[in-house]
């Protein structure tokens, strides 16, 4: 029985020592000495404190570009690219046209008949076409809308329009000449805050208005905020250059009346990188995630298998076989704007997501893109097939709303 007690001390002490050993071993904080025990009494061994899980640090993305893959599709006639596109008068209208014929076909010359004088004289931004190819065009609005034109550039050249497909919106002089070629919100905006640049101490000559947000600072409607993005562009404002400037204007509406007026403007420090076309709105993604971790690890798989289809252009949507197959087209483009960099892939830690006010199954989720832009995309728990079909790109204005 003695020699059976020595066995079990010794084997006792032995585990107590290998319990210290592995906490150290984990950068744990070292067992409190206790006293000796007593010969006839087997030590008892104190244990380790728990170690804390270490904290996933979010693996860096990486980014690529997404090419146009289509053949051009003909210029369309005059007839046929025109009758749903109305602007004031029909010289604009032949304007507008004349100016997408000339893209087409890289006639500067026959360009610069549909262009103002104000244009010519600041510096026509598109004396360069060689390169560029238009995989399509559709022209619509006008007379009770802007007028806007559906570009898809398969091939920018030398011109500084965006690759891929977007909307330009035409603003015409009133001798029905092009003065504004431009895929930013200029006269949405401009409508919107007249005399804003002169309120902010800024030149309208030499600062265009390109992005904007309203924030309402109480649940009257009353008081709110509104956030206008102003850059420097080009005389069509095809592309701003540079970085912007962002101006908080405070508006407060009179109850009587109905009418607003601007109580202050200031101006938000820090470096605002100007997109190259319009996003959708500057918005500010959420903080963290409103998804369970299994489920939104689901459906980073879900995200990654899509941008590995759209770096490869494979994807095809339910959709596809009801096209005409004489008409080019490229599906890629339905989900993700080829002048936005596209991520390889993406890990859980990046994303961000928040349920929707409106239904309790649908959220929206946000991944992370270079200057602080992100994309989003409408996830449906209870019907996730087909996602992601789409994204909106948006400015983060986080820094903005916590400036004093």
């Amino acid at each position: 029985m003695r020699n059976a007690a020595k066995k079990l001390a010794v084997l006792l002490a032995a585990a107590a020592l290998l319990a210290g050993c592995a906490g150290r071993g984990r950068n744990a904080a070292p067992p409190t000495a206790s006293p000796a025990p007593a010969p006839s009494a087997a030590p008892t061994a104190t244990p380790a404190p728990p170690t804390p899980e270490p904290t996933a640090t979010p693996i860096p993305i990486t980014y690529t570009t997404m090419p146009v893959r289509m053949e051009p599709n003909p210029l369309p006639s005059y007839e046929g690219a025109t009758y749903t596109f109305m602007p004031d008068n029909e010289t604009a209208r032949r304007n507008g046209y004349e100016f997408i014929a000339a893209l087409y076909t890289h006639d500067v010359e026959r360009l610069e008949t549909a262009l103002s004088d104000e244009v010519l004289a600041a510096g026509n931004p598109l004396r360069d076409l060689n390169g560029l190819v238009i995989g399509e065009v559709h022209l619509a609005g006008g007379r009770y809308e802007v007028p806007v034109a559906t570009l898809t550039v398969i091939d920018p050249g030398n011109t500084p329009l965006p690759v891929g497909q977007h909307e330009y919106r035409w603003q015409f002089d009133e001798a029905g000449k092009v003065a504004k070629f431009s895929p930013y919100l200029i006269a949405a905006i401009g409508e919107q805050y007249p005399y804003g640049e002169e309120k902010a101490g800024l030149s309208p000559q030499e600062w265009t208005p390109i992005e904007s947000l309203n924030q309402w600072l109480d649940e009257e409607g009353i008081r709110q905020n509104n956030y206008v993005l102003y850059a420097r562009c080009d005389p069509l404002c095809i592309r701003a250059e540079g970085e912007g400037r962002l101006f908080c204007y405070e508006v407060q509406r009179d109850t009587q009346t109905g009418e607003t007026e601007t109580t202050s403007v200031r101006e938000i420090p820090g470096s605002w990188q100007t997109p190259q076309f319009s996003s959708s709105w500057m918005r500010t993604p959420p903080a963290g995630n409103d998804l369970p971790e299994e489920e939104l690890a689901a459906l980073t798989g879900q995200l990654n298998t899509r941008f590995a289809e759209l770096q490869a252009g494979t994807y095809r949507p339910d959709f596809a076989d009801a096209y005409d197959p004489r008409y080019h087209y490229d599906f890629n483009l339905q989900v993700w704007d080829a002048a936005m960099p596209l991520p390889v892939s993406v890990t859980p830690e990046v994303l961000r997501s928040e349920q929707t006010q409106y239904n309790p199954e649908i959220y929206t989720v946000w991944v992370p893109l270079p200057n602080g832009y992100w994309a989003s995309t409408t996830y449906n728990r209870a019907n996730s097939v087909g996602f992601p079909s789409g994204f909106i790109y948006s400015l983060d204005l986080s820094a903005a709303f916590a400036a004093p």
